[in-house]
């Protein structure tokens, strides 16, 4: 799991899964809103093509980062998402979505 800045777009790479995650992708992603910050830009392309897996702890983390990135006035769009990313993210969000039915995390 990494993303890095280049311009405009934020690049997605790797193992966006629960044990993709690691401490240090986690602190890259702090770095990468840094970036974002810092940049003062007002939009940002969020580039999924080279996403190589993806569950709902990946899309739920993804979307954390895209809210942060909205509360710093920046406003995100996936972009050059593979069939597989399409498909996760909707059966994912619809797991979400139902009452009783939705994946549980114990804490």
């Amino acid at each position: 799991m990494k993303m890095f800045m280049k311009g405009t777009i934020a690049h997605l790479q790797g193992d966006w899964t629960y044990s993709g995650m690691t401490q240090g992708n986690i602190r890259n992603l702090a770095n990468s809103l840094g970036e974002v910050e810092a940049s003062g830009r007002d939009k940002i392309h969020i580039d999924c093509g080279n996403v190589s897996s993806f569950d709902i702890d990946g899309l739920q983390l993804l979307e954390v980062w895209m809210q942060c990135a909205r509360y710093m006035g920046v406003e995100t769009e996936l972009v050059n998402m593979p069939d597989s990313f399409k498909q996760a993210v909707i059966h994912d969000k619809q797991m979400m979505e139902l009452p009783g039915e939705g994946l549980q995390h114990e804490q």
